[in-house]
């Protein structure tokens, strides 16, 4: 998930829509814009750290890292 994916690699906490964008790129965006400077704005911790906990716990770990 992209809640994981910005926990683990960037230590940010973020709930699942201000963690919508980096979805977007992560996931049907990723192709066309490989290769180019894309900005994404990152908001938002409205969320309880129990629901966040299993969220980011139940995605598996080898998709939640950013490749170079």
């Amino acid at each position: 998930s992209a809640m994981a994916l910005l926990f683990r690699s960037m230590k940010l906490a973020v709930e699942p829509a201000g963690a919508a964008a980096t979805a977007a790129l992560w996931g049907p965006l990723r192709a066309r814009l490989r290769g180019k400077r894309v900005g994404v704005v990152v908001c938002g911790t409205n969320i309880d750290i129990a629901t966040f906990a299993k969220l980011v716990e139940v995605a598996p770990a080898e998709e939640a890292v950013l490749d170079a």
